[in-house]
């Protein structure tokens, strides 16, 4: 018992000390805090005083340093932070390289990917059959291609824009009484009579093929703007060629179809274009057990000699600018059958001519007659001798004709200092005056520089003249889109080797000419650049950017040779090959050698989708 109660006194004793020493501790703090907050009075008083007894000029000077002090505080943080997390980063990658070659060569992710790849290779196929249609766009009349998803027009959703993407609107818009008929048809859905559709798009139950870009332009609050832009009703109709009946040379008669290529021959579409800037060469080959090929080339010629002050050449005028050549060894049917392929079929020359201008309204043959005689290619070819000549081996290869590839000369291609003009000069005068070049290559000299209508260089790609990339339209496309647009366009007649090349030159030079970059030295003379270019009357400028008669003060002359441009190679050129190698050298360098390099080449002539997007609208097994 006596124990027990020494405890608890003992106890008591260590409480009250504890207290006390409690209490203690928390008087001296807030002795300590009435000292702190005192000297910090004191402190603000003399701060004040001493701010008063400044001037304004030390005023400032105290403000900058304590804006520095809290400028570098901030910046050892911001360090301190980088830090912290490129160290959490590199652990991380560390990390991701030990699992990510597991990963990649896992079981699963190469399950996914291959159910992935399907999932888009299988977007064309029809459900409950083994057949596959192309996906068109029913709005804009497009391939829908690649990744890109099939979004879906039902009913309701397309009857909202009748009047948008009506006829009646389109013929209202280009002041027209009415759309000739073969065109109308052509884009004409049975369910919607009234709209401009594609009748190639398919259809199931959940509505119209559509693409991404259209069907975010088809909702409901979009009913009453313009058209979409890459829409048929936004000045993109076109058309193709209609069927004609004609009696040919032999009094037999026959129905003209554009897709025929025994009928509508290389030759025959070059002499039918109203607008020629280039002469052509067409070359045919062929030999023992070797197929005819044709080789199509565009040669840079001067319009000056093939007449007219515009260098157009019309269907009535001297055809001495296209050649047909024989060359190499080549049995006597196939050289037979090049010639007859050269010469040119006079009923259906005269039948196409009278349908352009008679029925189909282009421009291009507005005020072109009627030809009474059908101009015929030159045919180049040496004497038979045994050099040139081979035996027959294989008559159903050899007589056969094997497509042909297409070429312009290499001179006219854009290079990564001119772009596509002469000299670096004009190049610089074209982008101070944001002058966007010529669709084409002009060759020689001449007075009267005229824009070359592509229409009227390609007729069978626009057979009525309409839906040309300088279009005026509802919503306004730009060149390269409206080119873009024709390349993907589900039409058969932008699907040709002449017209893809064509295609391709053009925009080359208009994207060669917008990558265009102009340097200079920062003085000249003594002078800056600007103090020269403001002592130089808008007047030099324009005498100097003249096309016709270019005269250049010495002053401009001066400036001019202290710029210097360039411009993006095309993709096709050795300048953009030698970039890639310089890419892919240097990419070797950082991250080593590679240890596999594979390469997949498909070939056309047997490939199921090329099959499928060359007959748009058409189920294909």
């Amino acid at each position: 018992m006596q124990k027990s109660r020494t405890n608890q006194s003992d106890e008591k004793r260590k409480a009250e000390n504890e207290k006390s020493k409690s209490q203690m501790k928390k008087t001296r703090t807030e002795a300590s805090e009435q000292k702190r907050n005192d000297q910090k009075k004191k402190n603000a008083i003399k701060r004040k005083k001493k701010r008063d007894s400044q001037t304004e000029e030390e005023k400032e000077a105290v403000k900058r340093k304590d804006r520095e002090r809290k400028a570098k505080k901030e910046e050892a943080k911001e360090r301190e932070l980088k830090k912290k997390e490129m160290e959490e980063e590199s652990d991380e990658e560390e990390w991701l390289d030990e699992e990510d070659d597991e990963e990649l060569l896992s079981d699963e992710t190469i399950r996914k990917a291959t159910a992935e790849a399907l999932k888009y290779l299988h977007q064309t196929h029809i459900n409950g059959t083994n057949l596959h249609q192309a996906n068109v766009c029913l709005v804009c009349d497009c391939f829908i291609i690649g990744t890109e998803p099939v979004k879906r027009l039902n009913k309701k959703r397309l009857s909202l824009h009748k009047e948008r993407l009506g006829v009646e609107n389109y013929q209202k818009f280009y002041k027209l009484k009415e759309l000739p008929e073969d065109l109308r048809n052509y884009y004409k859905v049975e369910d919607y009579p009234a709209m401009l559709l594609s009748p190639r798009a398919n259809l199931n139950d959940s509505g119209y093929s559509c693409c991404a870009t259209c069907d975010n332009s088809m909702n409901k609050r979009d009913r009453k703007k313009k058209p979409p832009k890459l829409s048929i009703a936004n000045g993109f109709v076109i058309g193709e060629f209609s069927k004609i009946e004609y009696t040919d040379d032999n009094g037999k008669s026959c129905v003209f179809n554009a897709e025929d290529s025994s009928q509508l021959t290389e030759v025959m579409r070059v002499l039918l274009a109203p607008t020629r800037t280039h002469g052509y060469v067409m070359a045919f080959t062929g030999g023992k057990h070797r197929s005819i090929m044709g080789h199509y080339q565009f040669f840079e010629m001067d319009q000056t000699k093939l007449g007219g002050a515009i260098n157009h050449i019309r269907h009535n005028e001297k055809c001495q600018h296209v050649f047909c050549m024989l060359s190499g060894r080549m049995t006597p049917q196939q050289k037979y059958l090049s010639k007859e392929r050269c010469k040119v079929d006079t009923s259906l020359y005269t039948a196409l001519s009278t349908w352009f201008i008679e029925k189909s309204g282009h421009r291009g043959f507005a005020k072109v007659p009627i030809p009474e005689q059908c101009p015929q290619p030159v045919i180049i070819m040496d004497e038979d001798t045994t050099n040139n000549l081979d035996e027959s081996a294989s008559k159903e290869v050899e007589e056969s004709f094997g497509g042909g590839s297409y070429h312009f000369s290499s001179v006219q291609d854009p290079n990564p200092d001119n772009s596509v003009y002469e000299n670096g000069e004009k190049f610089t005068m074209a982008m101070l005056k944001n002058a966007n070049p010529t669709l084409l290559v002009y060759g020689g000299k001449y007075a009267n520089t005229a824009e070359i209508e592509l229409e009227n260089l390609l007729p069978f790609a626009f057979p009525y003249g309409v839906g040309t990339p300088k279009q005026k339209r509802p919503n306004h496309v730009s060149f390269q889109a409206c080119i873009q647009r024709y390349m993907r366009v589900a039409m058969l007649q932008f699907m040709r080797g002449d017209v893809i090349l064509v295609m391709n030159h053009i925009y080359g030079r208009q994207v060669s000419y917008q990558s265009g970059v102009m340097t200079s030295r920062s003085k000249v003379g003594g002078e800056s650049l600007g103090e020269q270019f403001s002592k130089i009357p808008v007047e030099e400028l324009q005498a100097a950017a003249d096309e016709n008669d270019p005269q250049s003060s010495p002053m401009v002359k001066t400036l001019m040779k202290s710029i210097f441009t360039s411009c993006k190679a095309l993709g096709h050129t050795p300048e953009a090959a030698q970039f890639a190698r310089r890419c892919c050298f240097s990419m070797q360098d950082y991250y080593g050698l590679n240890s596999v390099f594979l390469t997949i080449t498909p070939d056309d002539e047997c490939n199921f989708r090329i099959k499928l997007l060359t007959r748009p609208g058409e189920e294909v097994s």
